[in-house]
């Protein structure tokens, strides 16, 4: 290679342009042969001169770094890693997520976390905005961390390898009510790095008025954030749930979100047709794998669900509470079937992993939900009126 020659990597000319830093060959890019020269830049009649590397000329075109121009200009230049994206100047209020703190939207965003929401189970631990802030973790920084990037709003919770209380084994969940008021939620999901083990892999789970839209799965810590885009149109209530494999621990992060509001007709509109579902006994999970359907009563009074029905709206199987069955407040009961079922019968115990909380109770030993397919399932109260439906 001649004197002055330096091989570059075109896949990291961003990277050098941005930070006049000196690049060396790595796989994915391709290598070119470059001439530095001395280069004068004047601004405004000004001369001002860069730190650091100067600019090169390739193929008859100049290039010159990046931040030194902007910031010669009066611009800030900053790289979102995220998105490989370089920003110069100010960043739309509803971006400026990355690489910094969060910063608070304006115009037609709201932060979810400035809503009133009901928190349930292990979500009483739940942390708002920062570590700290009404739950125990395991963080090593108070404030919010994924991948590196930090972020000044969002909801963390910290999951133990043993759920506490110790029969629970729903994870905790975090309930807002919408009333068809927003669009769209943006954000992102991941784990923090933790002081002690962090070895277990986190799901949340995003429930839209029943229906479960999105579900990141093998959240772990030291990765990088995944994105929420969710569209709300409509949406009554979301569910947002927190869960862990159990395999060590986990600081679960939903970081910036940021609810979209809806047109004022549109949010006017969903109000007056939404279905409204006001039951305090609901469906809060299906899972059509394992065979199991989970009813709570988040209600502060005993519930007797005797002549309530559950159903797949599919296939029209469905199971009918015939004897008196009482579901005290904050107490479920989960409903077997195909596989879950036949493990239920041999066994012969009649307290699932809800111990304390609920019961198990055996629907049918036969498959009720289809793996590969859409499934709805719906309970409807001793009226015939549906209450709940849940969607996977």
């Amino acid at each position: 290679m001649k004197p002055g020659i330096k091989g570059f990597l075109l896949g990291a000319v961003t990277t050098l342009l941005l930070t006049s830093a000196s690049v060396a060959a790595a796989a994915g890019g391709t290598q070119i042969e470059v001439y530095f020269k001395s280069l004068k830049y004047m601004f405004d009649g000004s001369e001002k001169k860069p730190t650091g590397d100067s600019g090169f000329i390739y193929k008859g075109t100049t290039y010159v770094p990046l931040r030194f121009i902007g910031e010669s200009l009066g611009k800030e230049v900053s790289w979102d890693e995220l998105t490989n994206t370089i920003w110069v100047g100010e960043k739309p209020a509803e971006l400026k997520t990355s690489g910094s703190k969060s910063e608070e939207s304006s115009g037609n965003t709201q932060n979810l976390t400035s809503l009133p929401f009901k928190k349930e189970d292990e979500a009483s631990m739940l942390n708002v905005d920062s570590w700290g802030k009404g739950g125990h973790n395991t963080a090593v920084h108070k404030t919010f961390f994924i991948g590196g990037t930090e972020y000044s709003t969002g909801l963390g919770l910290y999951l133990h390898d043993n759920p506490y209380p110790a029969h629970l084994r729903t994870g905790g969940t975090v309930e807002l009510q919408l009333n068809g008021k927003y669009e769209r939620l943006s954000g992102f999901a991941g784990a923090d790095d933790s002081k002690l083990s962090n070895t277990a892999k986190g799901t949340m789970t995003f429930i839209a008025d029943g229906k479960e839209v999105l579900a990141l799965k093998d959240l772990a810590a030291g990765e990088k954030p995944r994105q929420v885009d969710l569209a709300l149109s409509g949406v009554q209530t979301l569910r947002i749930n927190f869960q862990s494999d159990r395999n060590g621990l986990i600081n679960m992060i939903l970081a910036d979100p940021k609810l979209a509001l809806a047109d004022t007709a549109a949010a006017s509109a969903a109000d007056k047709n939404a279905e409204k579902q006001s039951s305090d006994v609901f469906i809060v999970k299906l899972d059509k794998t394992k065979e199991y359907v989970v009813i709570k009563n988040r209600g502060e009074a005993s519930v007797d669900l005797k002549g309530w029905r559950l159903s797949n709206a599919s296939s029209g199987k469905k199971v009918t509470f015939t004897k008196s069955f009482v579901l005290e407040p904050n107490s479920y009961v989960m409903l077997l079937s195909g596989q879950e079922g036949r493990n239920y019968k041999a066994t012969g115990i009649d307290i699932s992993e809800y111990k304390e909380y609920s019961q198990s109770l055996l629907w049918t030993t036969d498959p009720v939900w289809n793996d590969d397919k859409p499934e709805t399932a719906e309970l409807y109260d001793s009226t015939g009126t549906k209450v709940s439906e849940y969607k996977q």
